[in-house]
């Protein structure tokens, strides 16, 4: 998984956490545990100015709440989040203004229309997709009160192919920002980040910036929050010490930056970000940092933060107990880190008024210490009632709720991983009315805590898996339990599928295979080569390997390309030639079938369609001899591999009147792939 995407699954994590006040925060009527963003390093109190994650909004909060949000069901008109009044009316707070993509229809959207100059003043969050080139950006934003707005920046910018529109990223610069504005988040990759460096009054930013240099975030002395994670720097950015003392001279509270190495590292893996030591040295204003999934920064971190109050150090390598100048720490996470257990007894000795987060199980009961409710209901953690509909079970016996949440323990070991899943069903705990933590369930192992301290998805021991799914069920919630059953069925069908295969394998490839299909597929096709020296042989062998897999062809296992790959080391002359005037085992057919029929034929061999038969010839087998016999090859064929059966020069006029001609142009794609997976099912029949 690329490491953009990963960051969006578990951003801010930590310094955007669950936060005491979750019962303050409710969406379309249910209550809800939102991610916030502390601008004064105090991760879980809203305050005003702060930023909360609601729905699929990013706003400025006015104050610590409550906060009763109302989504637009409709949102054909970019009406996006609502807020309560204590009067009970309604305020908009939210809108989006983009395009709309849909295949062949492109609509603009405009959420701003209609608005009063008084309306626009009370939005606190938009989402705008820029193309690079309207007009009304720069109009939008001056009406907009920008102390009070985040703005969602995300590329829309399109290529019209024929008939149909598709997103065109990394096309178009960043519109230029006024230099008022406060609150950025961008989401997208765009050509250029230039106009970055003209908003001198930022106080947030989140982005997972590509080819950027550091001198974009200088001369921003009110920045507090700053979110680099996975970011993509220019070489030439982080040795500019005029830049870097710019940025560093502002009073930055909150610093995330995931996924990091300092520039001393010898050997820096590829999807980590290579920051200077001088960089972390010079922030000594901060009061929460993540440098969760990095590596070589604790102890430059425990050594120069006299503030800091909140550190991630979750999923972190390169650790090395140092000297400790981290007075007001109050909480260190270090879940899944490169730290041993005396490591955490003697941060705890030099640490006493710090909570140590290391234990996974430990942490979760110690946000809920006396569950009164569990809920559980459909969907993730993250969508809202009117989203999926349907509570599955609310219980309210206080002692039945904490037995049920006894029974949940954590494989540490196995755990922090992300699934790209969103998780289904939600189990909600309550205190009193307060919605305290939402666990997500990932197919029936794997627990994951919106908006909590746990670097990634936690997954259950074994035996306590089964517990839970086990109470689930005798609760009348059944799913979790089915899951985890159609997955074990499903893993034995993948096992024998497997042993199918490799039983298909010519022997004198099985001393090449490795878990999970891993091979040198030059090194298989010598080895094939020299154990069978028949070149029609040895395509069939290959042929009857690859009908041996599992039959679906539109998601098969990654295993099955080793196969392919080496039937692609022919051509397509020999491979038909190797089938002519041969009696077709059901491998062979099923393995010929799969190779001509799937997508990438088409793709990789346009031209030569013309050399399959036609399926007005009567019966493939046949067709296929008379075929080889009669068509024209396509690219020149080693002389030690000269075919038994030589084809002629020239095609037969009218041999194959579905492909005589050039076909990609005469049918188009969906007409060939249509032509090849006919043969492909005449193929099939015989």
């Amino acid at each position: 998984m690329n490491r953009i995407a990963v960051g969006f699954l578990v951003w801010c994590l930590f310094v955007g956490s669950a936060n005491p006040q979750a019962g303050q925060f409710s969406l379309d009527g249910e209550n809800i545990s939102p991610r916030i963003y502390s601008l004064e390093g105090t991760p879980g109190k809203a305050t005003a100015g702060d930023v909360v994650y609601v729905g699929e909004y990013l706003l400025v909060l006015d104050g610590p709440g409550p906060y009763r949000f109302f989504s637009d069901k409709e949102g054909a008109q970019g009406k996006g989040l609502y807020r309560a009044n204590g009067d009970g009316t309604k305020t908009l707070v939210a809108i989006r203004v983009d395009w709309d993509i849909d295949g062949r229809n492109r609509r603009f959207v405009d959420g701003s229309k209609d608005l009063s100059d008084l309306q626009l003043l009370g939005i606190r969050g938009i989402k705008i997709g820029w193309d690079g080139k309207s007009a009304w950006f720069d109009k939008l934003l001056r009406r907009l009160d920008l102390s009070k707005v985040c703005v969602q920046l995300y590329n829309s910018d399109c290529v019209k192919t024929g008939d149909h529109y598709t997103t065109y990223i990394n096309s178009t610069k960043t519109p230029e920002f006024p230099p008022n504005l406060q609150y950025l988040w961008i989401k997208d990759q765009f050509g250029s980040y230039r106009s970055l460096a003209n908003t001198p009054e930022l106080l947030f930013f989140y982005g997972s910036l590509m080819d950027t240099r550091w001198n974009v975030f200088a001369g921003k002395p009110r920045l507090r929050y700053l979110d680099l994670s996975f970011l993509d720097l220019d070489e030439s950015g982080p040795t500019h010490p005029r830049a870097g003392a710019q940025l560093v001279s502002s009073d930055l509270r909150t610093l995330v930056l995931r996924c990091a190495t300092p520039g001393s590292d010898p050997d820096p893996a590829p999807d980590l970000v290579i920051l200077p030591s001088w960089f972390l040295k010079s922030l000594r204003s901060l009061r929460a940092l993540d440098l969760s999934q990095s590596r070589g920064f604790a102890r430059l971190v425990l050594l120069n933060y006299p503030h800091l109050t909140h550190l991630d150090l979750s999923g972190t390598s390169g650790y090395g107990l140092p000297g400790v100048n981290v007075p007001k720490l109050k909480k260190l996470n270090v879940m899944s880190a490169d730290i041993s257990p005396k490591q955490i007894v003697d941060l705890q000795r030099l640490l006493p008024g710090c909570e140590i987060i290391h234990d996974w199980a430990k942490v979760l009961r110690g946000a809920i210490p006396a569950p009164t409710r569990l809920r559980v209901r459909r969907g993730s953690p993250y969508s809202s009632s009117w989203d999926k509909p349907g509570t599955l079970l609310d219980l309210r016996d206080p002692k039945k709720v904490g037995e049920f949440l006894a029974l949940i323990e954590i494989d540490g070991d196995r755990s922090g991983g992300h699934c790209m899943c969103s998780g289904a069903p939600t189990l909600e705990f309550y205190q009193g009315k307060r919605l305290v933590v939402a666990l997500g369930m990932h197919h029936a192992r794997g627990l994951r805590w919106a908006g909590g301290p746990w670097i990634g998805d936690a997954t259950m021991t074994t035996a306590s898996r089964d517990r839970v799914l086990a109470w689930l069920d005798q609760h009348g919630v059944s799913g979790p339990l089915e899951d985890l059953q159609r997955q074990e069925r499903d893993a034995i069908a993948e096992q024998k599928a497997e042993e199918r295969w490799k039983e298909g394998m010519p022997r004198s490839l099985r001393s090449f295979w490795k878990a999970g299909g891993r091979a040198d597929v030059e090194a298989m096709h010598a080895a094939l080569k020299r154990a069978e020296p028949d070149l029609h042989t040895r395509i069939r062998s290959l042929l009857h390997w690859y009908g041996c897999g599992t039959g679906v062809w539109s998601v098969s296992p990654s295993y099955e390309s080793v196969a392919m790959e080496l039937i692609y080391k022919y051509s397509t002359a020999q491979v038909l030639a190797s089938i002519a005037d041969t009696h077709l085992t059901a491998e062979l057919k099923e393995g010929t079938a799969h190779f001509f029929g799937c997508h990438p034929f088409t793709q990789r061999r346009p031209h030569d369609l013309r050399l399959l038969p036609s399926r007005s010839h009567g019966s493939c087998s046949s067709t296929v001899s008379t075929q080889v016999r009669t068509s024209r090859r396509v690219g020149p064929r080693p002389a030690s591999e000269a075919s038994s059966r030589p084809a002629s020069v020239s095609a037969r006029k009218g041999a194959c009147p579905l492909f005589e001609q050039d076909s990609r142009a005469r049918l188009g794609n969906a007409g060939v792939r249509k032509a090849v997976t006919e043969f492909a099912r005449d193929l099939l029949r015989q």
